[in-house]
């Protein structure tokens, strides 16, 4: 999130998909290797983001963050 935070002008979005620990794990990488919505927002504020939406699905999850 860092590098995001770099990269990024302020203003701008950045949106992460990806797969979630609270998944089932038939498809996907192995559940040990994923993290959840819930840290994926740590992450982003760590770096001074503002998370606009947050959610999961039943494998997957989703964060829009601005800088």
């Amino acid at each position: 999130m860092r590098e995001l935070a770099r990269v990024l002008r302020t203003g701008a979005a950045a949106v992460v998909v990806d797969w979630s620990r609270n998944g089932r794990g038939e498809a996907g990488p192995r559940l040990d290797e994923r993290f959840d919505a819930a840290r994926a927002r740590e992450f982003f504020e760590e770096e001074g983001f503002e998370v606009r939406l947050a959610g999961e699905r039943s494998e997957t999850f989703r964060v829009v963050a601005r800088r």
